[in-house]
């Protein structure tokens, strides 16, 4: 799976790839789609909080230099 430019910041490859098992899951198997839903959503969870801290604690570095 190709991230793009119109990609939230926190989309990775492997968040892609889990959208992308979902997705199938979805016509063909009920408790792994659920399943999956429920592993996805975690993942943008903790890898968008992560975006986040990371963003605040550069916008911290860069107003303590200044």
């Amino acid at each position: 799976m190709q991230t793009h430019s119109a990609d939230a910041p926190w989309i990775t490859p492997r968040i892609k790839r889990l959208i992308g098992h979902r997705n199938k899951a979805f016509y063909t198997n009920t408790l792994l789609y659920k399943t999956l839903r429920y592993k996805v959503i975690q993942e943008i969870k903790k890898v968008k909080a992560n975006h986040y801290t990371s963003k605040l604690h550069n916008l911290k570095q860069t107003n303590i230099q200044n």
